[in-house]
């Protein structure tokens, strides 16, 4: 019961950290990885990921990876 009860207390916001990007590092991102679109494209992409460098690194990956026959 103890456990529980430290469990309860702990302030999950507090443990839990989000990851945060900026415009910057994003278009220095889609820079390295060589993606194409145009300006709008790639504001459109880093914007609705809200800049996430992570999840911007697995859409990459996922755009690279596809093949167009």
């Amino acid at each position: 019961m103890a456990v529980i009860k430290v469990i309860h207390r702990i302030q999950w916001s507090d443990r839990v950290g989000v990851v945060k990007g900026s415009l910057e590092a994003s278009w220095v991102l889609m820079d390295s990885w060589q993606l194409t679109g145009t300006h709008t494209e790639k504001h459109q992409l880093c914007e609705f990921y809200r800049y996430n460098p992570l999840v911007l690194k697995m859409v990459a990956v996922i755009f690279l990876n596809l093949k167009f026959d």
